[in-house]
């Protein structure tokens, strides 16, 4: 990417909150600066739901590393089958995706399910909630991040009815209108950016899958591997379908126009990566980030000791020595 072609940058953190062991919440006056510093690039597994006539939120948004619904995770792994699950979302139960957090907000707070009953809520992920506020209205998603929900049909492209009902979602309607990668999500409307009114919004993609564009992975068989909170591998299977038999995901990787066929990926991720060095650092068991490459380099023999990076848990369910 040409950095002359970039006209505004800023790089946020956004601010979680650990309510419970286990819970990642991102307060919603924390996230109300997400609009001030918007790219349509985003962690896809994150869940927001407000109400559609005020536009505020309804519960803190449950960030994508949250595992508050192990138990429930569980349950529904003996009571489906997760082979039937795959063969329809691509991917799996696990506290990963977003259709488990949605449901945990269905049961533990009435006016959520309430509002989805009466189709006056909007669930969406990060992308959503900013192109509606951007927007000042528009309940938009792209192939790339309703493909990590849980909720819609990796074939069809659209929001699977059985997969709504099993996780409670009464009215359909509340969800987002689900579009290709380069589409029209509406013009900007806020004024918490007047230098951008009536700008189009024309792009919107998962943050995997926009490291795979940005990294040309164009072509069948091409693999990109980002290192960040956790690792995220993909690899690019073209037009085809892929399931794969040790626990990888079945992806979107993007499909930029309406007219274009999707393209799918497979995907291999770890929770824990650069976290496990900020973990580090947290227990004074380093001073500084450079220090555990230093550390490992110097080691000969660790005397059998082996680090697992899991302080938040496994994603993919199969891994080897």
């Amino acid at each position: 990417m040409n950095s002359k072609n970039v006209s505004y940058y800023i790089n946020s953190n956004g601010k979680t909150k650990w309510l419970k062991p286990g819970w990642y919440d991102m307060i919603h006056r924390d996230y109300d600066q997400l609009i001030y510093f918007n790219d349509e690039r985003n962690k896809v597994e994150t869940v927001i739901i407000w109400d559609r006539i005020t536009g505020k939120p309804l519960y803190n948004a449950i960030v994508w590393l949250d595992t508050r619904v192990e138990e429930l995770v569980t349950e529904f792994s003996a009571k489906y089958n997760n082979n039937d699950i795959q063969k329809k979302t691509g991917t799996y139960f696990n506290t990963y995706f977003s259709a488990f957090k949605i449901l945990w907000l269905i049961q533990n707070n009435p006016e959520i399910k309430q509002k989805i009953d009466d189709g006056t809520a909007v669930i969406g992920n990060i992308n959503t909630w900013l192109i509606f506020n951007l927007t000042k209205g528009n309940c938009y998603t792209d192939v790339t991040n309703a493909s990590r929900t849980l909720l819609m049909d990796i074939n069809t492209l659209q929001w699977d009815e059985k997969m709504c009902k099993i996780f409670n979602i009464t009215n359909m309607s509340v969800l987002p209108e689900i579009k290709s990668n380069c589409s029209n999500f509406g013009l900007v409307k806020s004024e918490h950016v007047p230098d951008y009114l009536n700008i189009p919004i024309t792009g919107c993609i998962g943050d995997q899958q926009s490291a795979c564009i940005g990294q040309a992975i164009f072509d069948e068989g091409e693999a990109k591997c980002t290192y960040g909170t956790g690792v995220f591998l993909l690899i690019n299977t073209g037009e085809k379908v892929v399931y794969s038999t040790c626990g990888l995901i079945t992806t979107i990787c993007y499909k930029f126009n309406d007219n274009d066929k999707p393209k799918y990926a497979l995907e291999g991720s770890i929770g824990t990566a650069g976290s496990g060095v900020s973990w580090l650092l947290k227990n004074k068991l380093i001073d500084d980030p450079s220090e555990a490459s230093d550390i490992m380099e110097k080691c000969e023999n660790t005397t059998g000791v082996i680090f697992v990076p899991a302080q938040r848990w496994i994603i993919c369910t199969q891994m080897e020595m």
